[in-house]
């Protein structure tokens, strides 16, 4: 069986902020684009470097995601994107820490700087692992340009075939979650 899921307005983080609690990675200049669920239970002084997974992962979970860059919430001149993959820990209180390894971090100055407004689209296969399964093409994208990100638009579609015998397994294998 296959069905076709339009990845729309999956996941639209207001990224637009100069958090002075925030210390999060630089390199060469350049300060990472980081992600917190702003969960009443999270501690403010604590640096936000990471994202949240609300209800948590069982195990540790591959997400692959789109991120749009726009220079203007209301009327954007410029628009970026990049595709980039993270991996979501086996929950801990309740939550799954969410990391992004060296070459899947994205930089402020690579997209518009702070002014950038992010939307985030991303997908995974709940609790699993599995980079056949969902590798990180499942997103298409153009070639990308410098530092990962290109301004050429998003397809933000996906096109996901289920196996038509199912048993525990398979369905375990194939559970497609979306952010939303």
């Amino acid at each position: 069986m296959k069905r076709t899921l339009y990845l729309l307005s999956l996941l639209t983080l207001a990224a637009c902020s100069n958090d002075d609690n925030a210390v999060p990675e630089t390199n060469v200049d350049r300060t990472e684009i980081t992600f917190s669920s702003n969960l009443s239970t999270e501690v403010s002084s604590q640096p936000m470097t990471r994202a949240l997974s609300e209800d948590g992962f069982e195990q540790q979970t591959r997400i692959v995601m789109r991120i749009k860059s726009e220079d203007n919430p209301t009327s954007p001149t410029s628009t970026k994107y990049t595709r980039t993959k993270a991996l979501a820990a086996e929950k801990s209180d309740g939550k799954s820490a969410v990391t992004f390894e060296s070459g899947d971090k994205r930089y402020w100055d690579d997209a518009h700087g702070r002014n950038s407004c992010l939307s985030v689209y991303a997908v995974a296969i709940e609790n699993q692992n599995l980079s056949d399964k969902l590798p990180e093409t499942v997103l298409s994208e153009g070639t990308p340009k410098v530092n990962n990100w290109t301004d050429v638009p998003s397809d933000l579609t996906l096109s996901w075939t289920l196996t038509q015998s199912q048993s525990t397994d398979i369905i375990a294998q194939e559970n497609l979650v979306y952010s939303n």
